[in-house]
């Protein structure tokens, strides 16, 4: 499901990766510190993505990762 939501960040579509975002930003909140490996794992991968948008929404979605942990 994660891995859905993290291609949606890449779409050439605004509305879609703006869905895509809040979708991650939900996934976080609710699952994050239970799934972690589930919700990394994925974001680091894409942080080294060759899209600019999915790298930058990957870093935004990792930081709010970091903060729900703290």
């Amino acid at each position: 499901l994660f891995n859905w939501v993290l291609t949606g960040l890449g779409d050439n579509t605004e509305s879609v990766r703006n869905m895509a975002l809040e979708a991650g930003s939900t996934i976080i909140t609710g699952y994050g510190s239970r799934t972690l490996q589930f919700v990394l794992n994925p974001l680091v991968d894409g942080i080294s993505s060759e899209i600019s948008s999915t790298r930058q929404a990957c870093l935004l979605l990792t930081s709010k990762l970091i903060i729900h942990l703290v």
